[in-house]
This record gives C-alpha cells, sequence and structure tokens, in this order.
C-alpha cells in the first residue's frame, strides 16, 4: 500500500512539474476561463512573459507564482535556481519572468489559469515611431502672433494652436502630462516645464533618465516648449512633463516596460499620457496594456505607426488597441492636408490626424531638428488633450477624446482614413466647448437662458455696483472666483467668457 501512494505521489508530481510544450503560433486550447490563444512571432523578446496580476493580490502571492512558472518551465524544484530569471518589483502589478522560449506559450497559459492573474502574454519589442533620421536646422525665431512669418512651425498653424491660446486655453502645471519614451535630455527652451522630480526609468528602477536616442526630448518640445522668440514653440505652454522611460535602444521586452510605464503615470498624478511607439505583435485580448491603461482610466495617445498600410483587425498591427475607450490612435498628415504617405489610417481604428511630416523640435545637441512619423503627430493630440483638461474640468477624458474627434478641420477623404474624418484642429474644439448648451446651472448664465450673453454679465456688474439685488441662487452664479462676493472679477470673467478669451466649467 506504501509503495502504491509513493508512485500516485510521484505520478502527481511529474504531471505538475512538467509542462505541455507547445510551439509559438499554436493554438492553444483549454477550459471556458480561458479562451483560444495565439501569439505572433513578430518581434517578440525570446524567452520573456509579463503577467499583470489583481492589484490586492499579496506581494508574498505574486512572487510565489512567478516561482512556481519559473519551476514549471526549467523543470527544477529549486527555487534558487529560478530566482535569477524572475524580473519582480512590488511596485507594479505587472511582472516579468523568463523562460526557456520553447515554453513560452505554456507558460502563458499556465499563469491565465491562476485567479490573481488579470492577464499574461509574451514579451515584445515594440519601435520608437519614427520613420526619419533628425536633420539639424539651425535656430530661428517665431512670433506665435505673425504666423506667416515662418513654414518651419507650420504644424501649430495648422492646428490652430494659438487660437486657442486666444479662447483662454494656455495649459496649466497643475496637468500633467507623461511622456513615455526614451527619456529626456536637458533642453534650454523645455526644461522649465520638465517634472525633474518625478521623472523615472521603469527599465532599471531609477530616476535616470538620461536620453541617448533624442525621440523623448523631441516629444517633449512639441508638447510643451517655452513661448518665447528663439527656437520653437510647444503645443502647451503651461505644462509639467513627466519623462518616463520606457526604452533603452536595447532588446528589452517594451509590452512590459510600457505597462509600468503607464503605472508609473498613474503613480505620479499625470493627466495624460503619450506613447508614440509601433508595435509588431499580435493583441490576443488580454493585454498587458489594455489593462494597465484602464486602471490608468486617462487618455492614452498613441502614433498609429509607419508602415504606410491600412491596418486591419488582423494580427501584427496596432489598430485594434482603439477598441478600448481611453486610447487615441493618431496618424500623420502633411502640410498640403494629405495623409503623410508612410502613415497607418483606417476608419474604424484610427481617431484622427495630425501633422506628422517635416516637424521641428528639440535635439539632444541643444538646438533644433526635423523629422517625419506618426510619433510627432501622437504629442500633439496629447497636448490638445492637456489644453482642454486645464480648463475644462467638468469634462471625462472620454468626452475630451469625443470632442477632439467631432472638431477636427474636415479633409475630402480622410473620412476613409480615420474615425473623424480630418486634421486636429484645437480651436474649433475648445470653440465647441464654449458653445455647449449646459442650461442655466452653469456658472455666468445668470438670466437661466442656457447660454451666457451680454446680459449676464451686466447684470453682475450691477450686482458689483450695488444697483440690482441679486437673489442667493443669482450670487452663487455669478460668484465665478468663488470667494464668497459679486466682485469686479465675477463680471469681467463672464465678459471675457462670453468674448471667448476667458473659459471657466459649470459648476
Amino acid at each position: 500500500m506504501k509503495k502504491m501512494l509513493c508512485f500516485v505521489i510521484t505520478l502527481l508530481v511529474i504531471i505538475t512539474c512538467s509542462p505541455s510544450v507547445l510551439t509559438s503560433g499554436e493554438e492553444i486550447r483549454t477550459n471556458d476561463a480561458v479562451k483560444a490563444f495565439t501569439f505572433s512571432d513578430v518581434n517578440r523578446v525570446r524567452g520573456s512573459v509579463g503577467i499583470k496580476f489583481k492589484s490586492d493580490v499579496p506581494a508574498s502571492r505574486v512572487y510565489e507564482i512567478l516561482q512556481s512558472l519559473c519551476l514549471r518551465a526549467y523543470k527544477t524544484r529549486s527555487a534558487d535556481s529560478v530566482a535569477e530569471k524572475i524580473d519582480y518589483n512590488s511596485r507594479y502589478t505587472v511582472q516579468e519572468i523568463n523562460v526557456p522560449d520553447e515554453y513560452v506559450a505554456d507558460t502563458v497559459l499556465k499563469a491565465r489559469t491562476y485567479t490573481e492573474v488579470v492577464c499574461a502574454e509574451p514579451g515584445y519589442v515594440w519601435h520608437p515611431d519614427t520613420a526619419m533620421e533628425l536633420e539639424d536646422y539651425p535656430e530661428y525665431s517665431y512670433d506665435p502672433g505673425l504666423p506667416g512669418q515662418t513654414n518651419s512651425l507650420w504644424h501649430l498653424q495648422k492646428i490652430k494652436a494659438k487660437e486657442a491660446w486666444d479662447y483662454g486655453f494656455a495649459g496649466s502645471d497643475s496637468v500633467k502630462v507623461a511622456v513615455l519614451d526614451t527619456g529626456y535630455k536637458y533642453h534650454s527652451d523645455v526644461d522649465d516645464h520638465i517634472a525633474h522630480s518625478l521623472a523615472y526609468n521603469v527599465i532599471d528602477n531609477s530616476t535616470n533618465v538620461t536620453d541617448s536616442n533624442g525621440h523623448g526630448t523631441f516629444i517633449a518640445g512639441i508638447i510643451g516648449a517655452m513661448i518665447n522668440d528663439a527656437g520653437i514653440n510647444g503645443i502647451c505652454p503651461n505644462v509639467s512633463i513627466i519623462p518616463i522611460k520606457v526604452y533603452d535602444g536595447c532588446n528589452n521586452p517594451i509590452n512590459v516596460c510600457i505597462a509600468r510605464g503607464v503605472e508609473e503615470a498613474n503613480i505620479r498624478g499625470a493627466s495624460v499620457a503619450n506613447v508614440s511607439f509601433m508595435c509588431a505583435a499580435e493583441w490576443d485580448g488580454y493585454g498587458l496594456l489594455t489593462s494597465a491603461i484602464s486602471d490608468f482610466g486617462k487618455l492614452v495617445v498613441f502614433s498609429a505607426g509607419n508602415g504606410g498600410k491600412n491596418l486591419t483587425n488582423d494580427s501584427n498591427n496596432t489598430g485594434k488597441v482603439n477598441d478600448y475607450p481611453n486610447w487615441v490612435l493618431v496618424g500623420g498628415s502633411n502640410i498640403n492636408d494629405q495623409r503623410y504617405y508612410n502613415s497607418n489610417y483606417n476608419s474604424t481604428y484610427v481617431d484622427l490626424f495630425a501633422p506628422g511630416e517635416g516637424v521641428y523640435s528639440l535635439n539632444l545637441s541643444g538646438g533644433y531638428s526635423s523629422g517625419s512619423g506618426t510619433s510627432y503627430a501622437a504629442p500633439m493630440v496629447t497636448a490638445a488633450v492637456a489644453l482642454i483638461a486645464a480648463k475644462a474640468t467638468h469634462l471625462t477624458p472620454i468626452q475630451i477624446k469625443q470632442y477632439l474627434i467631432d472638431n477636427v478641420t474636415p479633409v475630402d477623404g480622410f473620412d476613409q482614413l480615420c474615425v473623424a474624418g480630418g486634421i486636429l484642429n484645437i480651436s474649433a474644439t475648445v470653440l465647441a466647448i464654449y458653445n455647449e448648451n449646459r442650461g442655466a446651472y452653469s456658472r455666468g448664465d445668470v438670466n437661466g437662458n442656457g447660454t451666457i450673453d451680454p446680459n449676464d454679465y451686466l447684470i453682475a456688474k450691477r450686482a458689483y455696483l450695488g444697483t440690482y439685488t441679486p437673489t442667493a441662487a443669482e450670487i452663487d452664479i455669478m460668484d465665478i472666483n468663488r470667494n464668497g462676493v459679486v466682485d469686479s472679477n465675477d463680471y469681467l470673467y463672464i465678459q471675457r467668457y462670453y468674448f471667448r478669451t476667458y473659459y471657466f466649467p459649470p459648476v
């Protein structure tokens, strides 16, 4: 009897510790809790598996599961022998392990059977989404009040950034923009807008975000370069940029790093995140990124990629990410309102277009360079989100996304290229927000006719001068600065709102 019992136990151990080896690309079927699964070999990091855990799982249990998966793959019972295979950081819900490559598919499948696991997938390499090397460009002056002075900043004119500033939408340093990229290197034209104390490197878990590539610095300039008489002007004049380094040019699993970068953006209170990378991996519906971004809850703006192709719901394209509400996918256009020839497109999966050819921004030498790619279209939309979020605080991220889509500059034929059917127009978006019919609940609408008109600020002026006695409800509506009384600033704010030079949100 004892011999039989030992045999049964030994057999169970062998069954438990011996994985069923499945090669990449092979379909894996399991119980009803886990659906059929395939993954692409394109740009896959050999042996890498990314796993996202539920946020309430104890750290000890997370490590226990990671260890168990490695023991299973390596067919060993020694914890010490697999410790170095576990890239565990309790800071994140997204973890990574390394197993023999032929066991990746089996490990992913096994990980998904744990109730503590949200999703699991192979590690994939993403690449900075730029099609051209940056070219040196000499420093030049630009007065944003003189749009005809230079063509070098044509993108500001095209997206009507200055008009948005004139409408009172100039951003705020309370709005933090996370740039998940190659890091940041000091540049005098943007450094005042860099939140250095919040910068982070998810690759080596440090605060060293030094950019040796230039891609991240270039994007930071598009978003927030200072408005001055030299160099370039960013789209969001007042902003805090958080550099989060997720790529160092090496063959690290970037989908894992970006998912961790999104977690860092959330930890640091970012209002929006920019990811100008392209991925060649197939999405199987579990997605480390989709889950991380869902937890983030704010908008994450992605570039559409430079394959020059129509994105479908097939494997090996990024287009499918747009199935999720807080993703924004941006294609690139040129100065003639045409699709940048290398930009991906699709009427379902690409949300809108923005300038992406011959864009000027910052380089690593402290000067200015030009570049092309959807990498440079995405941060223009990111900056637009930041501009709006700073003022229209009553809007949800999804509502901001919809306003941007609904108020593009229409372009013939672009309805076949993106959801919006046109190119980013920040001015038109801002005006649409001004013009929304909010009814009498809105601050400033004293007479309750559903809009702020001249009568509203005249009533407020009379209340301030003492020639009109308002009700308590009217005082509440007129008290724009919320100091408890109707003062000169209040009626001037209402007046400026009417003339579209100062925006305040409803109550």
